[in-house]
């Protein structure tokens, strides 16, 4: 993959799809496609149909993928030779296909099934240094440039980027999954929630949807830098939530810690922050 970079700019997006989470605008020939910004996606991903309707070229590969739900699915890999975000222009980029039923949602009788075409992986994410400006709703990147000060709570990727955040004045580490609407909690915390509210819960991925037991937790204060964020009825499950090297990954910042917020997230400088 090469980037033709351009000065920094305003990318289109939406967040009318598909539960709020943020769509960015890539153009590929002269087709326009909607994809979800997912920092937890390693590689971007599209639908068969997409891959088709965009002439990527198919590389005869398999490749093995994992969702919400930790179950393994098979896709293939392709190449898109040139698409744009913006002026913006990534030459060869190396994707994964997934059949469409992987990017069926079903919202219930409040939403029906909502349909996408893929998602804009870390692959791609980490090129950049992106800002959401909450005031004007706009989401603007461009080329990373080393900086030398740093709020140094953003590690090196693992799987997933990893955050550093505090609660209860203790450091713990969670990956940064901004595909996903809500905070999970996962195994190594999940024996601190023992008086919560245990139910059974639908949990909603490209790998399909699950039932797990789960722990309610009514409120989760934790600070992220400088900012302290509050997260509602987050849910424990009682299992590693992606595959790591690492065994202090406590479990998943969702989508839910920036709605609503500024934020800017610079991998090349380690660099995420929530207003």
């Amino acid at each position: 993959m090469k980037i033709k970079y351009a000065s920094e700019e305003i990318a289109e997006i939406s967040n009318n799809i598909l539960l709020d989470l943020i769509f960015i605008k890539v153009k590929v020939n002269a087709e326009t496609i909607m994809l979800i910004f997912d920092s937890g996606a390693t590689r971007t991903t599209i639908s068969r149909s997409t891959a088709k309707m965009i002439n990527a070229e198919f590389l005869n590969k398999e490749i093995r993928g994992g969702g919400n739900n930790g179950k393994i699915i098979r896709g293939e890999t392709a190449i898109i030779p040139e698409m744009a975000v913006g002026n913006t222009i990534i030459h060869g980029l190396d994707v994964t296909v997934f059949n469409d039923d992987s990017f069926k949602f079903d919202l219930g009788e409040s939403g029906g099934v909502v349909t996408i075409a893929g998602l804009l992986g870390w692959d791609v994410i980490s090129q950049f240094n992106w800002k959401f400006d909450i005031n004007d709703h706009s989401l603007s990147f461009g080329i990373p440039k080393i900086e030398k000060n740093t709020n140094n709570i953003m590690e090196p990727w693992d799987n997933m980027p990893i955050i550093r955040i505090m609660f209860n004045e203790k450091n713990y580490f969670f990956g940064l999954d901004t595909g996903n609407t809500e905070s999970t909690i996962g195994a190594r915390m999940y024996s601190k929630f023992k008086g919560a509210n245990e139910m059974g819960s639908s949990i909603m991925g490209i790998d399909g949807i699950g039932i797990e037991s789960v722990r309610v937790v009514e409120s989760f204060i934790i600070s992220i830098g400088k900012t302290v964020v509050r997260i509602k009825d987050i849910e424990a499950i009682n299992r590693e939530l992606f595959p790591t090297s690492r065994d202090d990954i406590n479990g998943l910042l969702g989508f839910d810690v920036i709605r609503g917020r500024s934020w800017r997230l610079d991998y090349k400088n380690k660099y995420f922050e929530v207003g």
